[in-house]
């Protein structure tokens, strides 16, 4: 929504099944040029909804209200790209960087950043590098993240990081001429999306297999730059573009007529962001 010289985000609830749409709240909102590239993100969890807003850059809403966090509230950057929540704070891909959110303090902390000048950290100082998706580990109480970069940097791939010893660790490696993104869980492996196919990586052991049926996309894709461009219901891959993929190797296409912003799976299916119907469910065709 829109107003004189400002922008809204406003947030609903309503049943799948459909019926009155109630307000729950309406955060801040700067759209710039080519925002609709770049799904915004927006998570539910501490009590509260976190938006990635892009301006001023994280915006909390409560019951009680929502608060907008820029650079004057210590917002560590100009705007953060995927968020993932993780025993009680808030987690982000700042710049080049990442960093943690203390929803009670209202306070950030860089984890990591290639701007850092003390070099603690394998992330720290060097060249500019982008951290992608963001996967929350509870079991493990660890966070998983891919990084991107060009090939001034040797640290290409996913990584985790523990929050208890705060400690990073690279788990897998591609060239720098490879992207990796799109991280899910798909059972106990990490799925992700590589410009060399579909890949399942084994947390524990760090092995990655390809995932067998689904039809490889062509390499370069400047889709695999999207944290949450791809999502999986049951054996079914949606992308933002309605691109459907399944394990026969066929892909389909949902006639959308609109842009689709962002999407999240369910287990019968997609709850998808359209720029001009709202919120979709796509219903998962299953076969008696």
């Amino acid at each position: 929504m829109t107003g004189p010289g400002k922008s809204e985000v406003f947030v609903g609830r309503t049943s799948l099944t459909g019926g009155e749409v109630h307000e729950v709240g309406r955060a801040p909102y700067r759209d710039p040029v080519g925002r609709y590239i770049q799904p915004s993100t927006a998570i539910a969890s501490g009590g509260a909804i976190f938006i990635n807003t892009d301006a001023p850059g994280l915006a909390v809403l409560r019951p009680e209200g929502c608060r907008a966090y820029g650079e004057a509230e210590g917002f560590p950057g100009k705007h953060s790209g995927d968020m993932e929540w993780l025993d009680g704070a808030l987690y982000l891909s700042v710049g080049s960087g990442l960093a943690r959110f203390d929803p009670e303090r209202g306070t950030f902390r860089i984890l990591a950043s290639s701007l850092s000048v003390d070099g603690k950290g394998p992330l720290d100082g060097g060249g500019s590098y982008g951290i992608g998706s963001l996967l929350a580990d509870p079991a493990r109480r660890q966070l998983w993240f891919s990084v991107g970069a060009d090939a001034r940097r040797t640290d290409q791939g996913i990584w985790k990081y523990s929050p208890a010893t705060e400690r990073f660790e690279r788990v897998y490696a591609v060239p720098s001429y490879m992207y990796v993104s799109n991280l899910w869980w798909s059972g106990d492996k990490i799925r992700f999306v590589a410009d060399f196919g579909w890949q399942d990586l084994d947390p524990q052991g760090g092995a990655s297999v390809e995932v067998a049926g689904y039809r490889r996309f062509e390499r370069g894709n400047n889709r695999l730059q999207f944290a949450k461009y791809y999502a999986q219901s049951g054996d079914h891959i949606l992308g933002l573009d309605g691109q459907l993929f399944t394990p026969d190797g066929q892909v389909s296409r949902y006639p959308s007529r609109h842009v689709w912003r962002s999407m999240t799976a369910l287990a019968q299916g997609f709850l998808v962001h359209d720029s001009e119907d709202g919120l979709v469910l796509l219903q998962r065709r299953t076969t008696p």
